[in-house]
Order: structure tokens, then C-alpha cells, then sequence
């Protein structure tokens, strides 16, 4: 194909999942066989941050190369302002929004599921420190958001209104980030991500809020307050503080919602 073809969204969306998925098999088995004249111990701990160091030097310039040839690759617009405005926002929500979902799942005596869920969350977060940073804070944001945000949610969106493409590009989003509690989070932060997106017009700003969230949890594996408070215990005080976090939470999502109905018209 000559590097000057236009594509259609449709099937630069459809490519770049393509790629992905492909690239996704065979990255997982190349990190294994660079892995494996380790100890199993150290493959298994690193083998998911090496693969996805490998899957962002593949997925990325194809994936860029696909949506700037379909006009669906948005970068750069937006001021200062405006792209800082909403990424700390949307940081300061999903943060909020995690320790709210998992404190209504202790305090309603869900504890041993919200336990059994948070297992979930170690994945990539152990092995060497330095692949901890690459694979898991920079490669996987930049990956995903080029596929989920870029290819599935800017193809559906050149055809369908925002709500639907944001719907179902965080359907799958959260899924493919696991079960229970991580499906819930992971929606709900594709949903905010998409969002972000729609409103700036500029894909560093998912890029960046991916980014932050994936730095938050993996500081939060070393200093455990970043967790938020402890809500197994039933306790009045759990429950007032429980009930002040959502308020909080409610207030900026309402300032959230007003703010990108003010800035996707610019």
C-alpha cells in the first residue's frame, strides 16, 4: 500500500485492532523467549512489562500511521489550559471513583470479593523497577489508548454520536481489564477517557491520564495510603466518610459533565 493512501475510519479502526491482536500474540511470545535464559522466577515477574514494551514499538507508528491516513488521529490541538484542565480533573475523579466503588463493596459485606479482586491489580506492577516504569506507565497507556480511544472509539465516532462510541469502546475496555470490581473500573475510566478525548480533541490527553493512573497504582503498591482508607470494618465513621467521598464524588462529576459540554463545542 502506498504510504499516501487514505483509509477509510472503518478500516483503519479495524487494522490497528488487527495489529494489536496480532502483535499482542506475538510479543507475549517473543517476551518469553527473551525471558528465557532467566530465572523462571524473574520471567514470570517481567514477562508481561517486556511485552508490552515490545507491543508499543510495534502497535504504536502502525496505529498512528492508520488513523492519520483515515483524518482520525487528533493531536496537538487545544491550549495549555484546556489539556491540563481536563487531565488533572479526570485523574482526581477516577481516583476518587476507586476508592468509592471499593469501599460500597467492603462496607455492604463484599469484602472477601473486593479482596479476591484486588489480586488482580499486581499484574505488571512487580519484577525489575525499571520495566515496572516502561511496561506498565508508559508503554500500556500509549498502546491502549492508540487502540481504544484512537482505532475503536474515533472509528465509531466518525459515524455514531459520542455517547454510543464512548459506551462501547469502554464495554470493551473494561472487560479486557478484567472481572468484577477492575470491569467496573475499567469502564468507567475508558468512558472518562473518551470523554477527555472528545472534549480537547488531542490525544496526549488520555495519553497523560492513562499514564498518571497507572503511576498512582503502582506507588500505591509501596505506600499503601494512596489505597485510601480501610472501609472493612462497619463502622459509623466508615460509613460517614464513605458517604462524604461520594458527595465529593458527585460534585466533581457534575462539574466534570459542565465543563465538557462547554469545551467539545470550542
Amino acid at each position: 500500500m502506498n504510504k499516501h493512501t487514505q483509509l477509510t475510519p472503518g478500516l483503519a479502526a479495524g487494522g490497528t485492532i488487527l495489529v494489536y491482536i496480532v502483535a499482542s500474540l506475538v510479543c507475549g511470545f517473543l517476551a518469553g523467549v527473551i525471558l528465557s535464559y532467566a530465572s523462571k522466577e524473574s520471567a514470570a515477574e517481567n514477562l508481561f512489562n517486556v511485552s508490552n514494551v515490545l507491543l508499543m514499538l510495534i502497535v504504536c507508528p502502525i496505529a498512528r500511521d492508520f488513523l492519520k491516513r483515515a483524518a482520525i488521529w487528533r493531536w496537538g490541538s487545544g491550549s495549555g489550559p484546556l489539556i491540563l484542565k481536563h487531565t488533572v480533573s479526570v485523574v482526581v475523579i477516577m481516583y476518587l471513583y476507586n476508592m468509592v466503588l471499593f469501599g460500597v463493596f467492603q462496607i455492604v459485606s463484599a469484602q472477601r470479593f473486593a479482596e479476591e479482586t484486588l489480586d488482580q491489580s499486581g499484574i505488571g506492577f512487580s519484577g525489575n523497577l525499571s520495566l515496572q516504569v516502561i511496561g506498565c506507565i508508559i508503554a500500556a497507556p500509549l498502546v491502549e489508548e492508540m487502540v481504544f480511544r484512537g482505532a475503536i472509539f474515533g472509528g465509531l465516532r466518525e459515524k455514531k454520536g459520542f455517547m454510543f462510541s464512548a459506551v462501547v469502546s469502554s464495554l470493551i475496555f473494561g472487560i479486557l481489564h478484567g472481572l468484577g470490581l477492575y470491569a467496573l473500573i475499567g469502564f468507567a475510566a475508558g468512558f472518562l477517557l473518551c470523554a477527555a478525548y472528545e472534549a480537547t480533541k488531542n490525544m496526549l490527553v488520555p495519553m497523560l491520564i492513562h499514564i498518571s493512573n497507572n503511576g498512582i497504582a503502582l506507588l500505591s503498591s509501596d505506600f499503601s495510603f494512596l489505597n485510601g482508607p480501610d472501609f472493612s470494618e462497619m463502622t459509623v465513621e466508615n460509613k460517614a466518610l464513605l458517604a462524604v467521598l461520594t458527595v465529593i464524588l458527585i460534585g466533581c462529576v457534575y462539574w466534570y459533565v459542565r465543563q465538557f459540554r462547554k469545551d467539545r463545542q470550542l
